[in-house]
């Protein structure tokens, strides 16, 4: 953009008359400028050898973009390093809690780590958010059974079923097959 405007005012100075000085002092700003572009670029071009470079200097470049926490929260979680994921998942989460696709990866990260009590509000903003997703639908509905809550089970299941959703009519039947047998193991327990 610079240099564009540079030679915009060289053509300009050119019709106009001005000196030869002048034209010559203005094409040696802009040969600098360039000089310093190129510079800039190859300094910079050596982030992009691996991803994990690239997604280091971004949370570097970028602290407070949502998307290099969720970008690294993910690779960490793939690395194997879950504490550090669910930092950067918290982190993204604070910054920006409004993408369905952040909040129903950060609830299914933490359903796999058998922590349903986080998963279950991240899956239910998730479907505030975008109610069409049924496999989003189908995990809330199995975290919210983990967690005995049952009802709210159902409700979610029954709401699918509302809108004509044929998946729902599973999950229903899911939620009251795991609700029974639910019920009948903690018979059995005060017996």
């Amino acid at each position: 953009g610079a240099v564009l405007l540079l030679g915009a005012l060289v053509r300009r100075l050119n019709v106009s008359g001005h000196g030869v000085e002048l034209r010559r002092l203005i094409t040696a700003a802009g040969v600098a400028l360039l000089a310093a572009g190129a510079v800039s670029s190859g300094i910079r071009a050596s982030i992009w050898r691996d991803n994990e470079t690239l997604f280091a200097q971004t949370l570097i470049d970028a602290p407070l973009s949502y998307r290099a926490h969720y970008v690294e929260a993910r690779r960490l979680a793939d690395a194997k390093d879950p504490k550090g994921a669910e930092l950067e998942y918290r982190r993204a989460l604070a910054l920006f809690p409004y993408d369905a696709g952040l909040l129903a990866n950060a609830a299914d990260f933490f359903s796999r780590r058998k922590h349903c009590e986080d998963a279950a509000p991240l899956y239910r903003r998730s479907l505030e958010i975008d109610s069409t997703n049924h496999t989003i639908r189908t995990r809330f509905i199995r975290c919210l059974v983990l967690l005995q809550g049952l009802d709210e089970a159902r409700a979610v299941a029954a709401t699918s079923l509302a809108h004509a959703d044929l998946d729902a009519l599973e999950d229903s039947v899911r939620v009251d097959s795991l609700a029974r047998a639910m019920q009948g193991r903690a018979e059995k327990q005060t017996r």
